[in-house]
């Protein structure tokens, strides 16, 4: 029970600030770059994702980011 609130608020602490999603995103990127330096990451522009957030809110009845 504790992860699932620790989730949750992970999750509305990103539905609010926007810019968090993507800083974290970037440091997951660096993280992966510098942990295996031969691995080749494409990046997609995380507007590709609305859909799939827009989605998301609708099943748990947040409103759309």
């Amino acid at each position: 029970m504790k992860a699932s609130r620790c989730i949750k608020e992970a999750a509305d602490v990103l539905r609010e600030a926007q810019a968090s999603i993507q800083l974290r995103y970037l440091q997951t990127l660096h993280s992966i770059a510098d942990q295996q330096n031969h691995t080749i990451i494409f990046s997609l522009p995380l507007s590709l994702f609305s859909g799939f957030q827009e989605g998301v809110a609708k099943l748990l009845g947040a409103p759309p980011v």
